[in-house]
């Protein structure tokens, strides 16, 4: 009877795949790789950008599958909006919406977006309609664009959905056909020609055609992990470099609205217990008009040192201090290798 059960799941599965990959397709063939609204003309000239960071959260002590077996999900959609603008040091946060949800579609890899759009759309959605005067010019979103084997990640499905501009930012390199994995490999050099602060490598397929780059902030004192920048849609490649570029602070990799959204999420989860027990799909508003809700927050990113037992480099990544900063434990400086790891 077991095995019955598990040759029915495998032949809904492979059913439910066919069917979204046909979605994939269609919207693929939406999608615009063309700077649609004039976005990096905005930014050269040092116009006021709205730019939005979204995230999905979720408990740590809650299982990614509920007690009736399925593969339901408590989490908590975070979208933070800021303000870009020339002559201002530091960017404006304008407003954090958040709204507690449950996924209902399965995760399988290569279609996250099925299982994850709908609570940003509606988030998204709820500020056009309700706060039109902060919707975003453009979305950052913790996934890939084009990037993708078939060319729709959750970014150009976000993207194409909503009629919005959206750059894909993802922490690990997406297994693509054709592309080449070496081209994606740290150090990065850095280029003199281009204008940005941080550094790029071309993402290419094995014919030559240009999926991403992989950007890593340009720190003299540490060395951090790429992120892997794609079109979402109505955006260039250009454009969305110099975005990323703009929104990059103090060094790091990842995207302030991107950082700024998962640390909201998470924050909200840990600390206000009836951000859990919000009413489903009901969505909560914070508006902001400064940096202080972030002012005490502590940020982790991937850490390249040397061990200090066997002399060799070794990245402490970003999970792990963060789970010792938690936890009030010293982070080890030995590698894993010499910790027995």
């Amino acid at each position: 009877k077991l095995q019955f059960l598990y040759f029915i799941g495998i032949s809904m599965s492979r059913d439910l795949e066919e069917k979204w990959k046909k979605i994939q397709v269609q919207l693929a063939a939406q999608v615009s790789t063309k700077d649609d609204t004039g976005l990096r003309e905005r930014v050269v000239a040092g116009e006021s950008v709205r730019v939005a960071g979204v995230d999905l959260s979720f408990p740590r002590d809650a299982p990614r599958k509920l007690p009736s077996g399925d593969d339901d999900a408590d989490t908590l959609a975070a979208v933070v909006i800021m303000e870009y603008a020339a002559g201002k040091k530091k960017p404006r946060v304008l407003a954090q919406f958040y709204m507690a949800t449950i996924l209902r579609e399965p995760y399988i890899p290569n279609f996250l977006a099925f299982r994850e759009v709908e609570p940003l759309k509606k988030v998204l959605t709820y500020i056009k309609e309700k706060h039109s005067n902060v919707y975003p010019d453009v979305v950052l979103v913790d996934g890939n664009g084009i990037l993708h084997s078939r060319k729709c990640g959750l970014a150009s499905h976000l993207g194409v959905q909503l009629g919005i501009p959206t750059i894909g930012v993802a922490k690990k390199l997406l297994c693509v056909s054709g592309l080449n994995d070496a081209d994606a490999s740290d150090p990065i050099p850095k280029d003199p020609s281009l204008p940005i602060r941080g550094r790029l490598r071309k993402l290419k397929t094995k014919s030559g055609e240009l999926l991403g780059v992989a950007y890593r902030a340009d720190s003299p004192a540490k060395s951090r992990k790429p992120k892997f920048i794609s079109v979402g849609h109505s955006v260039d490649i250009r454009t969305a470099i110099s975005i990323i570029d703009m929104c990059c602070a103090s060094g790091l990799s990842e995207p302030s609205p991107i950082r700024y959204a998962d640390r909201h999420g998470r924050h909200l989860l840990s600390k206000y217990p009836t951000a859990r027990k919000a009413a489903r799909g009901k969505i909560n508003t914070v508006v902001e008009h400064n940096m202080d809700t972030f002012a005490d927050a502590v940020y982790f990113d991937d850490l390249d040192t040397v061990c200090t037992q066997c002399k060799q480099q070794w990245i402490c990544d970003a999970g792990e201090q963060e789970f010792h900063h938690h936890k009030n434990f010293k982070v080890s400086r030995k590698c894993k290798e010499c910790r027995g790891q």
